[in-house]
C-alpha cells in the first residue's frame, strides 16, 4: 500500500498545486519513456511487428492516452481557459495566475496546445461525425506504425519514428512537449522548496 496525505493549511493551498503538477509531470514521464522504449524496438527490429499483438498495441494507447491526460491537467492547472460558472472561471483563474508567478513562467506553447487532446476527449462527437461522413468506409481506430495507413481515415496514430501522435491529422510531437515538462519539473522543485520554506517561517 501507498498513501500520501499533505495537510490543507489555509494560505498555503499553493503547494498541493504544485504537488498536483510534479505528480502529472511524473505520470508524463512514465508513459513517455515506455513509449520510447517500445519506438526503439520497434525501429531497431528487436521484436516483432505490433501490429500483430493486440496486447502490446493497446498498451502503447493506453500510454499515449496517459501522456495526453497528464499535459492536459498541466496546462489547466497552469493556463486558464474560461468556464461556463462564474465563480469557477475566477478561481481558476486567479490560481493559475499566481502558480506561474511562483514557479516563473509565462507560456509553455507544446503544453498549451489542446487540439490533440480536445479530439481524445471528445472522441464521441469526433466519431458521430466520422461515421456521417463516411459511410460504407473503413474507419482505422488506431495505427501504430512507421508506415503511413492503409486507410484514410484514422481516429489515433502513434509513430515511432517521429516520436508523435495523431488524431485525424493533428498531432502532439512528444519529445518536444517532454522538454517542456523536465524544464517545469526543475522550476517546481526550488518552486516547492520555497513554499515550504516559507510555511515553516510562518510557524
Amino acid at each position: 500500500m501507498f498513501s500520501l496525505a499533505i495537510k490543507n493549511i489555509t494560505g498555503h493551498t499553493e503547494y498541493f498545486f504544485l504537488m498536483e503538477l510534479t505528480t502529472q509531470c511524473e505520470l508524463a514521464k512514465s508513459a513517455y519513456r515506455r513509449l520510447v522504449d517500445y519506438s526503439r524496438a520497434e525501429i531497431n527490429k528487436q521484436q516483432s511487428a505490433i501490429f500483430f499483438d493486440s496486447d502490446e498495441a493497446f498498451k502503447v494507447v493506453a500510454d499515449c492516452t496517459l501522456f495526453l491526460s497528464a499535459t492536459s491537467m498541466i496546462a489547466k492547472l497552469l493556463f486558464f481557459r474560461k468556464s461556463k460558472n462564474a465563480d469557477t472561471s475566477y478561481r481558476a483563474s486567479v490560481r493559475a495566475s499566481k502558480l506561474r508567478t511562483k514557479i516563473g513562467i509565462d507560456e509553455f506553447p507544446s503544453l498549451n496546445s489542446t487540439t490533440v487532446r480536445n479530439h481524445f476527449e471528445h472522441a464521441d462527437e469526433r466519431l458521430d461525425k466520422i461515421i456521417h461522413d463516411h459511410p460504407e468506409e473503413y474507419i482505422c481506430q488506431f495505427h501504430i506504425s512507421r508506415e503511413l495507413p492503409e486507410h484514410p481515415v484514422v481516429l489515433r496514430r502513434f509513430d515511432p519514428v517521429s516520436l508523435s501522435i495523431s488524431f485525424l491529422g493533428d498531432t502532439v510531437d512528444l519529445q518536444a512537449c517532454m522538454e517542456k515538462i523536465e524544464k517545469l519539473e526543475i522550476l517546481l522543485t526550488e518552486a516547492k522548496k520555497s513554499s515550504l520554506d516559507k510555511k515553516r517561517a510562518k510557524k
